[in-house]
């Protein structure tokens, strides 16, 4: 039996979503050591080892991300029970109240049951990330965005040709090797750098838009939703300083074209690094057509027996003694 876990992070505590090798980075905490942790602690005995679909970097938020896991046994009241005897809405429920107990900006969206073939990558049709950006007009002393907004979204200040920022992302769009876009380092495990991918502009909004109203109108809210089958490593955030580096007025539209067709051609070097992270979002993943997840999330909230609430309570029970352990995971 096969579990895909739908979840959405705030990224700016973690270094990113999957697990580092090397002992020097077990230190540092991921999304997917967090979750794997929690998994083990509060329902399976053997360790759990989860395949995620979308690995964001440090920094990197996500509204919507998938992982799966096949876990082995389940264990209950000192009786080991099969894994498809285990409700989803218990693994969504436990998992959410004892993240938030330890302070994890991490929340489960939904469990679901696949069959034992599903990939949790290869199924994919597409992957959806917005990149959030504000325009300050005026001058420097015009207030910047809320607090609310601190690590959420990157600030450009003027001047800045939104028009020429537009031609770029249309320069950007189709089907195009877009290899000069990646690290050298990813590169070199790259399959394949030739990608198909839209690009849209939309004007965005604060947080607390409704109830900000000082300095709001020298404030333009924008995102830069991108969509392909996927995505090459930094690509993305590679893509966005190109287009604001246009707008800027620091390059030029040439140079554009040149990176999307000039064998290793790049203009980024140590003093022009990649867009921020904590402006990035993965919005949405999907899959084909014919993948069924099936939960019982629904079901059960219209169930109160005993026997459909068996997992719910002792599983709960179970974990209370692990929740000081809890507050101090380390990956």
């Amino acid at each position: 039996m096969r579990y895909v876990l739908f979840f959405s992070y705030i990224g700016t505590r973690y270094s990113g979503l999957q697990i580092q090798n090397g002992a020097q980075m077990k230190k540092f905490q991921t999304i997917q050591g967090v979750l794997q942790l929690f998994l083990h602690r509060l329902f399976f005995p053997n360790k759990v080892v989860m395949k995620t679909c979308s690995r964001t970097d440090t920094g990197v938020h996500a509204l919507m991300n998938t992982a799966s896991f096949d876990p082995q046994l389940f264990e209950h009241n000192n009786r080991i029970y099969e894994p498809n005897q285990i409700k989803t809405a218990v693994i969504t429920k436990s998992l959410n109240s004892h993240l938030a107990k330890a302070n994890h900006q991490i929340r489960i969206l939904k469990t679901c049951r696949v069959t034992d073939d599903f990939m949790v990558r290869r199924k994919v049709t597409s992957r959806s990330y917005v990149y959030r950006i504000c325009l300050k007009h005026g001058n420097r002393l015009v207030a910047g965005p809320s607090p609310f907004e601190l690590e959420r979204v990157l600030v450009i200040m003027q001047p800045f040709d939104f028009n020429k920022f537009l031609e770029a992302a249309e320069l950007l769009s189709g089907t195009h090797d877009f290899a000069n876009f990646m690290m050298q380092k990813g590169l070199e495990e790259a399959k394949n750098t030739v990608l198909t991918m839209s690009i849209n502009i939309k004007r965005g909004s604060s947080v607390i838009d409704e109830y900000q109203n000082l300095s709001m109108n020298q404030l333009d809210f924008w995102e830069i939703h991108f969509k392909s089958r996927g995505f090459l490593w930094r690509q993305i955030r590679r893509m966005v300083s190109l287009m604001i580096g246009v707008g800027k007025g620091k390059y030029d539209l040439n140079v554009v074209k040149d990176m999307l067709t000039k064998k290793n051609y790049t203009i980024f070097s140590p003093f022009l690094t990649s867009a921020p992270a904590s402006a990035l979002y993965l919005k949405q993943v999907e899959y084909e057509p014919d993948v069924s997840f099936e939960t019982d999330e629904d079901d059960l909230l219209e169930k109160d027996d005993e026997d459909d609430l068996l997992n719910k309570n002792d599983v709960e029970d179970r974990a209370l003694d692990n929740d000081e352990k809890m507050m101090k995971i380390e990956t």
